[in-house]
This record gives C-alpha cells, structure tokens and sequence, in this order.
C-alpha cells in the first residue's frame, strides 16, 4: 500500500472528526489515480502502479464502510428482509436527490445505496434460481404424472378388454362368474407366450365346440396353445384351432383311443406336427383336405392318421387340396358299390377284397391303388365312374394317379401319423422348443403383467373404482333428467 494511502487511513481512525474530510480525500484520491491511469499506456509501469493503488484504496474503502457497519454506521444488510431494504432503499433514493453531487454526504449516501441494490440483486438472482429449478420440478412432475395417467388408462382399458373377453367365454361355456374365477386361475398357470385375453378367445372356441366344464375347458385352451405356438406359421387364426378341434371329436379320437378330449386333441396335433416336419407338405393342407374327408371317413371307418398321409402325399406332389379330396373321397365311395371292378383292378377276388374292405377300408383302398400303378386301362375305368363332367373325370385320373404312383411314401406318412398319435408328444416337444426359447420368454415376462390385471384382488379394486365413478356422474344425469321432466310438465300444464 502507498504511503499516501496508510496516511490517510491513520489520519482517518486518529481523528475520528477529520472522517468525513478524509474520506473524500480518498475518493479524490482515486479519481486522480483513474485517471492517471487512463493517460497511461495498459501494461506500462505507470498504468501498472495507478492500477494497484486504485486497488489498494478500492480496499481501504471496502474495510472502511465494513468497520463502519460493525461500529454501527452502517446497515447490517444479511439481516435486514428484502421489503425492509427497499424501504431503505426509497429513503436514500429520496434523500440523494435533495443532496449536492460529490459532496462527502452525497458519496457516503450513494455507497449505501449501492450496497443495497448489490444485495438485492443477489437476493434477486437466488429467487430466479429458485424459480428456475421449481419450474423445472413441476416439469418433471407433470411428465411424470401425465406419463402415470397414460399407463393407467392404459391399464383400465386392458382390464376392461379383459373383462369382455371373460364375459364372452361365460357366455358361450356357461360358466358361472364363480367358474369363471377357477378358469382364469387355471389359464394363468399355463406357461404360455400368448396374453391372456388370446387364452380366454381359445376358451370361447371352446364353448362354440360344445365344450364344457372348468377342467375341459382349460384343457382344451393348453392343447390349443400348444398347436398354435409349434405350428402357428401354418396354421393361422381361430378357425384353425376349431377345426383341429371339431376334427378330434368327428374322427372319434377319444373313443378309438381311450384317451381324454385334452389327450385326444394333442395326440391328433402330434400327428399333424410329424407330418408335417417330415415332408414338405403344410399342416393348413392336411387339416384343409381331412375336412373334406370327413364324411367318407365316417362311412369307411378310416382313422385320422391314415387321412393324413394321403393329404401328405397330394400336397408334397402339388395337388391342388380340394381337387384331390374330392377325388380321394368319391374313389371311396366308389369302392362300396363297385366293389368288384376295385378287386379287379387290386388283382383280388371280389371276397377276398371285400373281406379286407370290411376289415380295414384304408388297407383295401391301397390295395386297390397298387393295382392301379401303371394301369391305364384301370385308370381309364375309374375316370368313367368317377366323372360328373370330362373335367371332373381328368382330375379324378390325375389324383389317383398321384396317389398310385407313391404308395410307398402312402404308407410311411401313414405309419408315421399313427406312431405320432400313438405317443402324442411331438407336438409338446415342438411347443416346448418355441415356447421356451428368448422370443417366448421375453413374451411372457410381458404377459406375467397382464396376468396381474385378472388377479381376484385387482379386479374387484377396479371394480369398485368404476362403480363408484359411475355413481358419481350419474347424479348430475339423474338430477338433469329431473329438471328437464319438470320443466315439460310445467309446459304440459299451461
């Protein structure tokens, strides 16, 4: 620190009268070195030596006015509230107005104002940092609040779709909302990748097929499941799942085999699925062609497996699927009535034919096509019985000309089929298989909280959410429906 400046300041605490003197001495003082200063060269010695007593006595008079404070002569600002410093603030704003620019009183006056409007300003800045970050957390708690109200929209509608579906299998099972309960507790414990309201639209096929009852219903719900995962790129949509399901029962699966509509249902699957994998031919093909053979089925008492190797044959030959099955269909009706001109062409006696006709239809029909392999004069004979037009009878020609000529692959699909049905795991095999692999755990871990949506405890809480929501916009209706009736008899009246 200069010399002129430690004078000052002794000067100044020596004789506190001479204080008001010697402070605008200060102030003096650093007006002539600011200006000394803005004479100088920046960088040069004198800039450098004017710039540090500036400093030097910028500080002496920061110390000062905090002595000052301390001592009482000044404002304990930190603790005064804002509305108390803007009523000082209008005070010195006031009286500066009334006092003489650059006089000792003036100068003193406006330090103060200054201090007081740097604290305000900070006071200022911290209250919009504030204001900024509330603003901000009322951001984010918006998001988060419109992002909850959006999930649980979400979630009503997901339980109301719930909540239909179920309606729509009690209605066409006849499930009491008790039973209702029981299925839906025994669908969740299916170890599934579908949603549980694709599992309860199985359930509801499952009462258009007449099914009924909690056990059979679920039965026929995980069986289907598993013929929808394992061979859900061939056969697509409900329509497929009735059908396999309608087929189980008209083929009389259960009774030939001993065995439960459930077992019955994947072992008929299990003969789909080996068929399939073992050729080329696409399960929407064998189900397709077996439909239409249903009726002739019946009357020649052949079984479903044996069915499935003649639409494996046609459709692995490129058969179109409803010329053959009509064709396959009317030969077997054929070999009823024109029973000795099928033995002739097999090469048999008309009774041993028709022993082996009576015994197993389907060994006799394949007796009868080896006869035909390569047999013109055979095939000549049954496009002539066959035919309702030229077209018809050509198709018939070709289809059994197919069949003639594969009987071999005829009889290992067939085998095939019936060693599936036998076992009836291949198709639990192949479920197991895409059920379990990531696709199908990441769907079911989805799934797992959509199954949370029909726990008991949930549906009775939404419930009663909505019920009482109803309730609550029913009385303003209620209360306007009686206004609006009032007012009519009020006019009826005059």
């Amino acid at each position: 620190m200069s010399d002129s400046v430690k004078n000052v300041r002794v000067q100044i605490w020596l004789n506190d009268q001479e204080y008001t003197g010697k402070l605008k001495e200060l102030y003096k003082q650093r007006q002539k070195l600011m200006s000394q200063r803005n004479d100088a060269i920046i960088g040069f010695k004198e800039w450098k030596e004017a710039s540090d007593e500036i400093g030097e006595i910028n500080g002496l008079l920061r110390e000062l006015n905090k002595e000052m404070r301390e001592a009482g002569k000044g404002f304990e600002l930190a603790k005064m509230s804002t509305k108390e410093l803007r009523v000082e603030q209008a005070k010195l704003k006031s009286q500066l107005s009334g006092l003489e620019k650059g006089s000792t009183e003036y100068n003193l006056k406006a330090q103060a104002m200054s201090e007081i409007d740097d604290e305000l300003k900070t006071r200022k800045f911290d209250l919009t940092q504030v204001s900024d970050k509330l603003v901000a957390i009322w951001a984010t708690v918006a998001a988060s609040a419109a992002a909850i109200v959006a999930k649980v929209g979400q979630m009503v509608q997901k339980f109301a779709g719930l909540r239909d579906a179920q309606a729509d299998v009690m209605k066409t099972t006849d499930l009491t909302e008790r039973q209702m309960e029981q299925l839906q507790e025994r669908l969740d414990t299916i170890n599934t990748r579908k949603s549980q309201k694709e599992l309860l639209a199985v359930a509801e096929e499952a009462g258009r097929l007449g099914i009924r009852g909690v056990k059979a219903i679920s039965d026929f719900v995980e069986a289907s499941e598993q013929i929808a995962v394992s061979l859900g790129d061939d056969l697509k949509g409900d329509d497929a799942l009735r059908d396999v399901g309608k087929l189980t029962e008209q083929f009389k699966v259960g009774e030939r085999e001993g065995s439960d509509f459930r077992e019955s249902l994947l072992k008929v699957e299990s003969a789909i699925n080996s068929v399939a994998a073992s050729g080329s031919s696409q399960a929407d093909f064998l189900v397709e062609y077996i439909k239409r053979m249903i009726g002739v089925s019946q009357q020649a008492d052949i079984a479903i497996q044996d069915q499935l190797g003649y639409a494996a044959v046609f459709d692995e030959s490129g058969q179109k699927v409803v010329a053959s099955a009509t064709a396959t269909s009317k030969a077997m009706s054929k070999m009823y009535t024109e029973t000795e001109t099928f033995a002739e062409i097999a090469g048999m006696s008309l009774s041993d034919f028709s022993a082996i006709t009576e015994r197993d239809a389907n060994e006799a029909f394949i007796r009868y096509l080896e006869g035909l392999n390569n047999n013109n004069e055979g095939l000549g004979k049954m496009a002539e019985l066959l035919e309702d037009s030229e077209r018809s009878g050509e198709r018939a020609k070709i289809a059994l000309s197919v069949l003639a000529s594969n009987v071999d692959k005829l009889r290992e699909r067939q085998n095939q089929a019936n060693i599936a049905l036998q076992e009836g795991t291949s198709i639990t095999e192949e479920y197991n298989k895409k059920n379990n692999n990531l696709a199908g755990n990441l769907e079911k871990i989805r799934n797992y909280f959509e199954k949370k949506l029909t726990d008991n405890f949930v549906t009775r809480a939404f419930e009663d959410l909505t019920a009482w929501a109803v309730r609550f916009t029913e009385v303003p209706v209620e209360e306007k429906l009686i206004a609006e009736q009032t007012e009519l008899n009020g006019l009826v009246t005059l």
